[in-house]
């Protein structure tokens, strides 16, 4: 079992702090026995050439980094080498960053928090753009709609900044699959629905979610994390009149269109995967749940329709397949009734995984499943790479 270091640090962007965390497995390199982090460093971290490759985690709306902890032990903590270096955020208005006032919390504000963060750790160099480092992102639900557009946002002067994504029962329009939150469009009625009913709600169903699956301290931690305000923190300073309650951020997030329709981010994505002038192509490997009802199977169908729309193939050429990770994996694990059930879609560039019975929180319910799926996805892409 391998010792995860953690460094935990807060980069300064113009509209507040962000929330960083970097696991990995400390190694001493050949070429300088002394190279280490230090957590006071103000110089922004970088890949020396021997890294593994980095993997960027991002969240979905409300559950901040940390659902990705057991995603991260799985990965990471079995392994005797250093395998991945994973890097994780919290999205403004979440977790431990920022919650700005006077910016409408759309999309496009969590893709360009992305692209600021990646440029402030030296993500975005020539290193990473010409593929001799690898950079993969992994996003659950919303999370997976704001990596999509970074993918794409980053191929207009150079080839995308990720080489690999995997897209975690990613989100498509939540707001169409519950048209009562319309509602929160109406003055007045919108804060009331929010602070009265929506957020009492979510803390309670957390809880018994949470519970169900053996973590009910996930759902104390989810409550403090969204009642936290810089003010009861202690770290008060002179921006903290600027920062909005999470019930505020929650509400302009579905009025600004956060979760809504997403259907241009993933139609841009494909775009990309099938144009013939990308340098370098993305593979994307889509996960999800059968029971899921946030993301849904048909939404989860047209998501991949619009990965691979531009190239002719009709149903009769889809290949299925049963997911068998453990023959990707050759690491000794032993396979799970979930993975022998999984079916395997690989059309266009596009590999899609089902889990049968798992719902929105597999992260969370199921982590070994997960990682191993992930884990197998990124070997067989570095062996057709």
């Amino acid at each position: 079992m391998s010792s995860i270091q953690t460094i935990e640090e807060f980069i300064p962007l113009p509209l507040g702090k962000t929330f960083v965390r970097w696991d990995f497995i400390p190694q001493i390199r050949n070429d300088n026995p002394s190279t280490k982090v230090e957590e006071d460093s103000s110089t922004p971290l970088s890949l020396p050439t021997d890294d593994p490759p980095l993997l960027f985690m991002l969240h979905g709306a409300t559950v901040p980094n940390w659902q990705f902890d057991d995603i991260v032990e799985e990965l990471l903590g079995n392994s005797t080498h250093e395998v991945y270096r994973i890097l994780r955020m919290d999205l403004y208005g979440h977790g431990q960053s920022a919650r700005p006032k006077d910016v409408r919390y759309n999309l496009n504000l969590f893709v360009e928090q992305v692209l600021d963060v990646l440029g402030a750790l030296n993500l975005l160099n020539d290193d990473i753009n010409s593929g001799k480092k690898r950079l993969v992102g992994i996003g659950h639900s919303m999370g997976s709609a704001v990596l999509s557009a970074v993918a794409s946002s980053t191929t207009t002067t150079r080839s995308t900044v990720f080489q690999q994504l995997i897209l975690v029962a990613p989100m498509l329009d939540y707001i169409t699959l519950n048209p009562h939150s319309r509602l929160l469009n109406i003055p007045i009625v919108g804060e009331n629905l929010m602070q009265y009913a929506i957020i009492p709600k979510l803390k309670e169903r957390r809880r018994q979610r949470y519970g169900a699956i053996g973590k009910a301290e996930l759902g104390e931690r989810f409550v403090k994390d969204i009642e936290y305000t810089a003010m009861s923190s202690g770290d008060n300073d002179d921006d903290d009149d600027d920062e909005l309650t999470f019930d505020d951020v929650l509400l302009r997030m579905f009025r600004h269109g956060a979760v809504g329709d997403q259907s241009e981010v993933y139609q841009s994505l494909g775009d990309v995967m099938q144009s013939s002038s990308s340098q370098r192509s993305i593979k994307v490997h889509v996960m999800h749940g059968s029971n899921d009802t946030v993301a849904n199977g048909k939404q989860i169908e047209q998501i991949i329709g619009m990965l691979g729309k531009k190239m002719e193939c009709s149903t009769e050429q889809r290949r299925w397949n049963t997911f068998d990770c453990n023959a990707c994996f050759g690491n000794g694990r032993t396979n799970n009734d979930e993975l022998d059930r999984t079916n395997h879609l690989e059309e266009r560039g596009v590999t899609y995984t089902e889990l049968d019975g798992l719902e929105h929180n597999m992260l969370l319910s199921h982590p070994e499943v997960c990682a191993n799926i992930m884990s197998s996805f990124l070997l067989m892409s570095d062996a057709n790479h």
